[in-house]
Parts: structure tokens; C-alpha cells; sequence
């Protein structure tokens, strides 16, 4: 069975979210997604911004966060909120 990765693997005994690791290990893949995202032409400015707002977004919310719940899910669901703004 596949190891589905977590928001709770990126939270230490403190309660303290490790954004920095998040960020590197799903930077590539929020960026992609942006950037493949229904066909739609936009530019690498607007990519870096929606990317910068998923992350901004997940941040925000990271008390209210189910902790078991995959992070791609949190990832795509963030993502198509702020594209569907940017265009």
C-alpha cells in the first residue's frame, strides 16, 4: 500500500509546521499543476503568485487543518481556488 503523506508529518511535538520543508518537497508539484491547469495560457509571474498563495493559504490555515487528510488535497483544492482568481 502507498505512503500517503500527511500535514501532521510536517508538524514537530511543539505544534510547530516545518514550511520550509513543505515548501521544498511540494514547491515543484503546486508549480506544475499551476502550470498545466486546464490548457489555460499564463504567464510565469502569474504562476509564481498563485503558487505563493497556495502556500500563503495552507499557512494560514494550518490550526484548522485536519491533520490525516492527504496533502495533495489540500495542494490541488488551494490551487484551483487561486487560479480560478488569477484568470
Amino acid at each position: 500500500m502507498e505512503n500517503i503523506e500527511t500535514i501532521k508529518q510536517y508538524i514537530n511535538n511543539n505544534n510547530y509546521f516545518d514550511l520550509d520543508a513543505f515548501i521544498k518537497k511540494y514547491y515543484g508539484y503546486v508549480y506544475m499543476i499551476t502550470k498545466n491547469y486546464k490548457g489555460i495560457n499564463i504567464s510565469d509571474e502569474d504562476i509564481e503568485e498563485i503558487v505563493s498563495d497556495v502556500f500563503l493559504a495552507i499557512w494560514k490555515a494550518r490550526d484548522n487543518i485536519k491533520k490525516d487528510i492527504p496533502i495533495t488535497a489540500y495542494l490541488v483544492r488551494n490551487h484551483q481556488k487561486y487560479t480560478k482568481k488569477q484568470i
